[in-house]
């Protein structure tokens, strides 16, 4: 049984897309915590993980429009027949996500 390249892409592009169903309230938890940076109680980020902390803030807030990009870009090269680029752009949101989310968490 082969699996065509079509589906592996739309799999992948429905896992990517799984983050989104919690976006409204990750985007509040998110404008609290960018206006947490903002305040005067905060120090500004000296370590290496509260700059990838702040990524992973920043990251995370913009996922709908990095995902939708790089929806659309899939699906263009999809279109052209590039299967490779089309997985790597497919799985790029998601994984850069789960990387930023395990290294703001150590």
């Amino acid at each position: 049984m082969q699996v065509s390249y079509e589906f592996i892409i739309m799999a992948i592009q429905i896992l990517s897309g799984i983050p989104l169903m919690a976006y409204p309230a990750i985007l509040i938890a998110n404008i609290m915590s960018i206006a947490a940076f903002r305040s005067g109680n905060v120090k500004p980020a000296t370590s290496l993980r509260e700059h990838i902390f702040r990524c992973f803030i920043y990251y995370s807030t913009f996922y709908p429009l990095i995902y939708g990009l790089s929806y659309w870009l899939a699906n263009y090269y999809l279109e052209h027949a590039e299967y490779g680029h089309a997985i790597l752009i497919s799985t790029s949101p998601l994984i850069i996500l789960l990387l930023l989310f395990k290294w703001s968490m150590k």
